[in-house]
């Protein structure tokens, strides 16, 4: 008989974990902590798999009156079962869901290891060495106000130039040009970053790409520093300086 949520939810534990049948294989694993986790028995390649689709419910926790507290659903029953459905569409299309998982998790670890935020904290941290204290705290706080938000969370190969130059428009329309300058000093050493470290990331061109992008749009700025921390142009000068163009 398949599950019902009822069912699911007032699964109690045991001294040893259980399993609770649905249907078309799958079942719910009840652990004797009283974690409770959705699994998928199937076949592929005539060999017998199992596919691990999410977690009902972690490990019963309890109050400090010691009476155990409501779980905290992460997965229900629906869910559990649509996610079966597409794991059994996957393997009526010659491919194997356990396979195709892990594929699934390593691209996602790539991405966050290759987001820009992960490559600015890698450069950030490799730079620090020949920065004073004080300098790099102000370089990673430009970072963080005017870069990250925007762009942080995009993966480095999936960055265009056109992402670069929004990001100092958007600091550009604030006035506050000589920022805008040192960002673009930042991400152009972020961009070099990423070629340097090529071999690990797989991404040199298309990086090398985008710094020059940058560069070309930039290097004739009224208000781009000359170097890290040099004096900020003069105010006159910054009020004259034309909008960066839309490449």
């Amino acid at each position: 008989m398949p599950l019902t949520d009822l069912a699911v939810k007032n699964a109690e534990p045991r001294d040893k974990a259980y399993k609770l049948s649905d249907s078309q294989g799958l079942f719910l694993l009840v652990n004797s902590n009283g974690a409770k986790y959705w699994r998928l028995k199937y076949r592929f390649a005539g060999k017998e798999k199992l596919l691990a689709l999410g977690v009902y419910c972690g490990p019963t926790t309890y109050s400090a009156s010691g009476k155990p507290e409501a779980p905290k659903v992460q997965m229900r029953l629906a869910d559990a079962r649509a996610a079966r459905d597409t794991a059994r569409d996957q393997i009526k299309a010659g491919i194997d869901p356990s396979e195709a998982k892990r594929q699934d998790e390593q691209a996602r670890r790539h991405a966050a290891a290759n987001s820009l935020e992960a490559v600015a904290q890698e450069w950030h941290t490799n730079s620090r060495a020949k920065w004073s204290p004080d300098h790099a705290d102000r370089v990673w706080k430009r970072i963080a106000d005017d870069v990250l938000p925007t762009i942080g969370r995009m993966a480095i190969e999936s960055i265009k130039a056109r992402d670069l130059l929004q990001v100092l428009r958007n600091v550009e329309k604030r006035g506050a040009l000589d920022v805008a300058g040192r960002i673009r000093q930042h991400l152009n050493g972020i961009m070099r970053y990423a070629v340097q470290t090529e071999p690990a990331r797989g991404q040199g061109q298309e990086a090398r790409q985008r710094q020059e992008g940058v560069a070309h749009d930039h290097r004739n700025h009224p208000c781009q520093p000359s170097g890290p921390e040099t004096a900020a142009p003069s105010a006159s000068r910054c009020a004259r300086a034309p909008h960066l163009s839309n490449r």
